[in-house]
C-alpha cells in the first residue's frame, strides 16, 4: 500500500492504494475488513473523514489488477474519534510531530498492507499553540494567586470563570499530568505511532 501525500499538514488528507495483482488463473476476491490509523481501529464504524472506494475486490483471468483506495482526512471528526471530544474545541492539533501507521486488513490475507505518513504543524497553529498552553499556565497562577490573597472563595469562582472559557486547555494539562492513553503512544522507538 502506498499513501500519499506521505507528510501532510493537520487540516490535510492522505491517500492510500492498495494495489493488487492476479499471480494465477485462479478467481481471488479480497475484503477490506478494517483500517487502521495510528494502532487504532479508523474503519468501519469510525469516523466520516476515513472512506474507501470500495470494501471488495475481485481479480479474475480477465481483470489481473485492481486497486482500493482510502482517503483520511486529518480532520475535528479523526481527532475526536481518536483522542475522544475534548470538553472545548478540538484537539486537532495533537496530531502534529508525529508518523503515524495506516494499515488496511484484509479477510485473505495473513498480514495487512500498511504505510506510514507524519503528520506537521499547519500555518504555525503549533507555534500558537504551545504560546497559548504557556499563556494557560501562566493564567492559572495568576489566578490563583489572586483568589488567595483576596479570599478562598475567590480561587473557586475564579477557577470556575477560567473553566468557562478554556476548558480544553485545562483538560489537556490535566490528561498530561495523569497520563492518557488515547494520546499518540510511540510504543517501541521506532518514532511511528501504531507500528
Amino acid at each position: 500500500m502506498e499513501c500519499k501525500p506521505t507528510v501532510i499538514p493537520w487540516d490535510g488528507s492522505t491517500t492510500c492504494t492498495a494495489h493488487f495483482d492476479l499471480k494465477s488463473t485462479d478467481t481471488v476476491t479480497l475484503n477490506l475488513e478494517e483500517v487502521d490509523f495510528g494502532g487504532k481501529k479508523v474503519w468501519p464504524n469510525g469516523p466520516k473523514s476515513v472512506t474507501v472506494n470500495k470494501q471488495t475486490v475481485t481479480l479474475t483471468p480477465t481483470n489481473m489488477q485492481e486497486d482500493l483506495t482510502i482517503t483520511i482526512d486529518i480532520d475535528d471528526s479523526l481527532a475526536n474519534y481518536y483522542f475522544g471530544k475534548p470538553i472545548y474545541k478540538t484537539y486537532i492539533d495533537e496530531f502534529a510531530g508525529h508518523s503515524y501507521l495506516i494499515e488496511a486488513k484484509f479477510s485473505e490475507l495473513n498480514y495487512p498492507v500498511s504505510d506510514v505518513i507524519t503528520v506537521i504543524p499547519y500555518n504555525g497553529d503549533e507555534t500558537d499553540n504551545a504560546i497559548n498552553h504557556g499563556l494557560t499556565l501562566i493564567e492559572i497562577g495568576g489566578f490563583v494567586r489572586t483568589a488567595i490573597s483576596s479570599d478562598p472563595v475567590g480561587i473557586l469562582i475564579t477557577l470556575g470563570v477560567y473553566g468557562v472559557t478554556h476548558e480544553n486547555d485545562i483538560q489537556w494539562i490535566l490528561e498530561e499530568i495523569i497520563g492518557n492513553e488515547h494520546f499518540p503512544q510511540e510504543q517501541d522507538n521506532n518514532n511511528v505511532v501504531g507500528g
